[in-house]
């Protein structure tokens, strides 16, 4: 996943096939299974607890500057 500075603070995101732009925000990631990772839907404006190799899976390769914009810092 491509990663960004927000606000001093470094996240990670990238494009899920079905679900759209998910944010890893290391933050966010106490008290989970090790297989486990749990990640902001923009699109749903929540936090969502995925198992991490079926998220990966459906990953889309993009670049940083395809997918991040202005709206989304919201």
């Amino acid at each position: 996943m491509p990663h960004f500075l927000q606000d001093g603070t470094t996240y990670w995101g990238g494009i899920h096939r079905e679900l759209g732009l998910l944010i890893y925000d290391p933050r966010r990631q106490h008290r989970l299974a090790a297989d486990k990772v749990r990640l902001y839907v923009v699109a749903e404006r929540r936090l969502a607890t995925f198992v991490k190799h079926l998220v990966r899976t459906r990953l889309v390769p993009s670049r940083l500057e395809t997918w991040w914009c202005p709206q989304h810092a919201s």
